[in-house]
Formats: C-alpha cells, sequence, structure tokens
C-alpha cells in the first residue's frame, strides 16, 4: 500500500514538472532587475548577475531590465517574463525563492525554496540562489515558438475583455464619460501653451542632462581600473589579458596561447570568462585594485594584478 502512494506521488510531481516545463517554453526571454526589494544598492553582492548567469545556464534569453530589448520583444512584451527573488531569512539561515511573472504580472512559476546556513552574505547568497535555480537548470528548458501563440492569444483575450468591460461601465455610468469629454476639451485648449513652452524648456534640459552624463562617464573612465595586464592564475602560470575584438583573451606561454576568452557586461567591473575547450561560463568580477575574482564551486577566487 505504501509502495503505491509513493509510485503515485512520484507521478504527480513528475506530471507537474511536465507541466511547469511546458509552460515556460511558450516564453523566450527572462528579464532580471538590477535590484530586488531586499537590496540597498544594485546588484549588490553580485546576485542580480549570478541571477542572469544562472538562467542563462539554464537555456533562456536572459536580459537585464534596463538592457536594449530585442525587436521581437518590443513588439510582443509578453514573450519575455520578468524574475523575482523573494527572500525570507530566519535567524539561522538565509532563504530565496525565485518567481516568474507574466506581461500581466501574473505568477507563473515558483522554484523550491534554497537556504543556507553560511554567515557571510556574499557565500550565502551564492549557495542559497543557485540552489533555488538548481531545479530550473535541471528541468530542460527549450523555447518552443509554436507555443508562443498562446501567450499572444492569451493576451487578445485579456484586451478584449478589459475592452467590453469599458463598454460596459461607461453605459452603466454615463456621468465618467461626460468628465472624460470636458477634461478633453481642457487638454485641447491648454495644448497649444504647453507645446510652446516645452519648445523652449526640452532643449534646455536635454543640454544639460547630456552635459552632465558626459562628465560622469569621464570620471567613471578615468577612476575605472583596466582588466588589461598581466595575472599568475593557477595552472596556467604567468598570463596576459589582452584586448581582442569587443572583449578580452587570456594568453600565456611561450607561444601566447589563448587559455580563455572573457566578454564585457552592462556593469563595468563584471564580465564573463569562458575556457578554452569548456561549454560552462563563470562570472569575473574586476575590484577596485585591477585584481580579479573568478566565480568557482566554492565561491570567488581573487587573482592579484602582477
Amino acid at each position: 500500500m505504501i509502495q503505491r502512494i509513493c509510485l503515485a506521488v512520484f507521478a504527480l510531481a513528475l506530471s507537474f514538472n511536465g507541466l511547469a516545463q511546458e509552460n515556460l517554453n511558450k516564453y523566450k526571454y527572462i528579464l532580471v532587475p538590477k535590484q530586488y526589494e531586499f537590496q540597498k544598492r544594485p546588484d549588490s553582492y553580485q546576485i542580480n548577475s549570478l541571477h542572469k548567469f544562472l538562467f542563462e545556464k539554464a537555456g533562456f534569453e536572459t536580459l537585464f531590465t534596463d538592457d536594449a530589448y530585442p525587436d521581437d520583444l518590443v513588439k510582443e512584451r509578453c514573450l519575455g517574463l520578468t524574475s523575482k527573488i523573494v527572500s525570507n531569512p530566519s535567524m539561522f539561515k538565509t532563504r530565496f525563492t525565485v518567481e516568474l511573472y507574466d506581461c500581466y504580472n501574473k505568477l507563473v512559476y515558483t522554484s523550491n525554496e534554497g537556504t543556507s546556513k553560511i554567515k557571510d552574505y556574499k557565500k550565502a547568497y551564492n549557495e542559497t540562489l543557485r540552489k533555488a535555480m538548481a531545479e530550473l537548470i535541471e528541468m530542460g528548458y527549450e523555447y518552443d515558438p509554436g507555443l508562443t501563440t498562446d501567450v499572444v492569444a492569451e493576451k487578445a483575450v485579456e484586451e478584449t475583455v478589459e475592452a467590453t468591460e469599458v463598454i460596459a461601465a461607461e453605459k452603466l455610468v454615463p456621468a465618467k464619460k461626460v468628465e472624460e469629454e470636458v477634461k478633453k476639451e481642457v487638454v485641447e485648449e491648454t495644448k497649444p501653451v504647453v507645446e510652446e513652452a516645452a519648445k523652449v524648456a526640452v532643449p534646455v534640459a536635454v543640454v544639460a542632462v547630456e552635459e552632465e552624463k558626459k562628465e560622469v562617464e569621464k570620471v567613471v573612465e578615468e577612476k575605472a581600473p583596466s582588466i588589461e595586464g598581466k595575472y599568475n592564475i593557477d595552472m596556467w602560470g604567468a598570463c596576459k589579458v589582452v584586448k581582442k575584438g569587443d572583449g578580452y583573451a587570456v594568453v600565456g606561454g611561450d607561444e601566447d596561447y589563448e587559455f580563455a576568452t572573457i566578454t564585457p557586461t552592462s556593469n563595468p567591473s563584471i564580465f564573463m570568462i569562458k575556457k578554452t575547450g569548456f561549454k560552462q561560463v563563470q562570472i569575473l568580477e574586476l575590484d577596485a585594485e585591477g585584481n580579479i575574482k573568478i566565480d568557482t564551486a566554492n565561491g570567488f577566487k581573487t587573482y592579484k594584478k602582477l
């Protein structure tokens, strides 16, 4: 009897997992915020960069919410899901749950809870997030364009329902429609005045903002250390990080063999490194002294600039 119950529970779990995978296969993109509610500053402890990396490892096309969107996502926002990390810390544990929301802010996926007893925040967050994402990575996600039609159809139904509700409300409350017409007339009357003022104010504001932006970028560029230079990296020994196209390469030895490639991200101190012959991509962080830290299974390992 107990064996039958166990088999039934196992079969039910498999069916739920398959359903979750099929639902996620409808979506092409994951959008990762630069800052979650429990963070005091953007990408603190590299949580957001790690989250983006883990989604990419699971097979998703992943973007930060402030990145430039591809054309298909611009035209159809419902192709993407927005990620959220829910933090439920206890006295002795760090606890994370990962949630995914669709374009209507409806919850479509919740992960198992990841936990850690490590006291160091950075290591605890790293371990907790990896545990919370483990199921999603093992799920075997693969985007299916054929299922995208379901997402578009659901959006059309939602919009039709909303339009029907608006029409019904206007018929029941005609006074509201009258109020909207009055507001429209006031806007039309004041529009020429507002446009004329904007012609003067907007160019001045734009020039001021652009000048300030250039100054900030100049200061950041002057203070930011360069990743190019010499490092002593484990079994590779003395190596050089040199410019290669839009990114960098790690070379060394008598013949300047290329051991790895480094790709920049939107954060000037965060990079992605891929070792030659390996598929796995790791996070690389550049600190204020120009030293590099590479994400490993045991946390970040530091290599000082020579």
